[in-house]
């Protein structure tokens, strides 16, 4: 993990350098206090979120807070504006080769830098006030699967499923009672989370009441979660605790039959070896406690290994983690590296399921994809 961070706030660093670097050379002429000002702008927006997750990260009360929203939202701010600093940068190497290929018999004139300053700024307040409202707007995706129990012929199951809420202390009340809108809109019988759920210190959480609302989740046959990265992150025990004594068991690598209608099978992710020092069981392992007349819903944060998934023949299994990208042009990048990155395929006998999440995790905005939960009509057949 240390090689990671350092991997990743050196790049952090030099584009903040890249991006300050190409607005000093359209104010050429600014005076040096205003350049100055801009610099420790930069820099303090720069560090705020690393400084609420380091020196910060014992206060619990609003300093946290702002400097955890300032930070969030930095991260957006600079990716924008690197790439439309990468833009104008290619397009000038075009124009030099252009000019340079005509042997100065041809004339491109650029634009003046004030002007493109300005419209940078607007283009960028633009995209992430776009991705500010699409983060909040949770869309229902509806699917509906015929499935073998002859013991339960004709009868039905809903099942509401999300996963990757990332909850923190920016954005706790309103998106859970969202949540909560949605499972009470679509009486659920079932209600399974699919990992990633909570995203900061427990203190922080519970002073803006999130056990309170996680205690409202409920449905007839239960509600059931998974581990995800994050909760491991976040510290594993502690996060498993403060679920369980809200009223949301965890499924780690462990079954849960819900009498002979359906088995929720609950798949341990793949980062307890990194960050708690165990391994979660191979899917043999896991299957051998699984009763194979009875049909099952796998849930794995990370839709890895697909294929190794078919043989066992779950009926369904629910996936989340990757975000679908969540902000371009990371939602292109996924799509290279994930089998399904989000939305519906069949492989053999199983519906996979990959949800692109109901929030985000860092800037707390949606560029590349949506935010959504998944419910699941199921009909028991022979």
């Amino acid at each position: 993990m240390s090689y990671f961070f350092v991997i990743f706030l050196s790049l952090y660093g030099l584009v903040n350098f890249y991006v300050i670097k190409r607005m000093f050379q359209v104010i050429p002429l600014a005076p040096l206090p205003v350049k100055i000002v801009l610099i420790i702008v930069f820099i303090s927006c720069a560090a705020s979120y690393i400084l609420s997750k380091t020196l910060l990260s014992t206060l619990n009360n609003w300093v946290y807070d702002w400097f955890a929203l300032i930070g969030s939202y930095w991260f957006a701010v600079i990716l924008y504006s690197f790439l439309l600093c990468l833009v104008y940068d290619i397009v000038r190497l075009l124009r030099y080769i252009i000019i340079a290929a005509g042997r100065g018999s041809i004339r491109i004139p650029l634009p003046d830098g004030i002007i493109m300053l300005v419209f940078s700024i607007v283009v960028v307040i633009a995209i992430i006030t776009y991705g500010y409202y699409n983060l909040r707007d949770i869309k229902e995706k509806y699917y509906s699967f015929e499935i073998s129990n002859s013991k339960h012929e004709n009868e039905t199951l809903r099942v509401f499923f999300f996963s990757d809420a990332h909850i923190t202390s920016l954005n706790n009340g309103k998106m859970l009672r969202k949540i909560l809108g949605l499972i009470e809109k679509n009486k659920p019988d079932l209600v399974l989370l699919g990992g990633d759920i909570l995203d900061d210190k427990f203190a922080n959480l519970e002073r803006i009441g999130v056990g309170t609302l996680l205690q409202k989740f409920k449905a007839p046959l239960g509600v059931y979660a998974i581990p995800g990265n994050h909760e491991y992150i976040s510290g594993y025990k502690e996060a498993s605790n403060y679920l369980q004594s809200n009223g949301i068991p965890i499924l780690r690598d462990s079954v849960v039959a819900i009498n002979d209608l359906i088995q929720i099978i609950g798949r341990d992710d793949q980062s307890s070896t990194r960050f708690w020092g165990k391994k979660r069981k191979t899917l043999d392992e896991l299957f051998e406690g699984v009763d194979k007349n009875i049909p099952s819903i796998l849930l794995d944060h990370q839709p890895f290994n697909l294929e190794s998934v078919v043989r066992f023949s779950p009926a369904i299994q629910l996936s989340g983690h990757t975000h679908s990208g969540q902000m371009f042009p990371f939602n292109i990048v996924t799509k290279w590296i994930y089998e399904l990155r989000d939305g519906y395929l069949r492989k053999g006998n199983t519906h996979f399921i990959v949800s692109s999440g109901v929030s985000g995790w860092g800037p707390p905005i949606r560029t590349g994809s949506d935010s959504e939960v998944i419910i699941i009509d199921i009909k028991f057949t022979k």
